[in-house]
């Protein structure tokens, strides 16, 4: 009988023991938030993240995009909630100064669309990509400087500014 409790206060106190070490996905619920740890690409020199993008279709494709600088901006884009990173888009390339926000479309798990606000030619700029972010359209002046913004649709951005 005393062999036996004890075997059953062990399997409870090794069941709490797996239930603390258990390490799941960050997955938020009414009444609890987990957090997972999400890798940061190991190539190039980054020093600041500057932006981040789930797919609206996180649960499903696990695909992120993120903006860095280091050298030079980055956009990255992970297909499997940042285990691995690959660059899709930098400032390295002809017309891109600068790449400050990324967005993805509401119906981006449908439709890939990706939208970067940046400057292109020392004027503000949106590029736009059709297939998650493999490719990128010629940029697209605007008038204005972008500080906040919205994507509400794969062809419907709206914009503001401070001046």
């Amino acid at each position: 009988m005393a062999k036996a409790k004890f075997a059953l206060r062990l399997m409870l106190l090794l069941s709490l023991f797996g239930s603390i070490l258990f390490i799941s996905p960050a997955v938020a619920s009414p009444d609890v938030v987990k957090w997972a740890r999400v890798n940061i690409p190991t190539e190039g020199n980054i020093s600041e993240i500057i932006d981040l993008a789930p797919s609206p279709d996180y649960e499903r494709d696990d695909t992120l995009f993120m903006l860095t600088w280091g050298s030079e901006h980055s956009l990255w884009r992970s297909l499997n909630g940042g285990a691995i990173w690959e660059r899709v888009f930098s400032s390295a390339l002809a017309d891109v100064d600068s790449l400050n926000l990324v967005k993805l479309s509401p119906q981006y798990g449908s439709s890939q669309v990706v939208f970067i606000v940046g400057s292109s030619g020392g004027n503000p700029a949106v590029w736009k990509s059709l297939d998650s972010g493999q490719s990128f359209d010629q940029p697209q002046s605007i008038p204005f400087s972008v500080d906040i913004w919205t994507v509400v649709s794969d062809n419907t951005l709206f914009t503001g500014c401070n001046n």
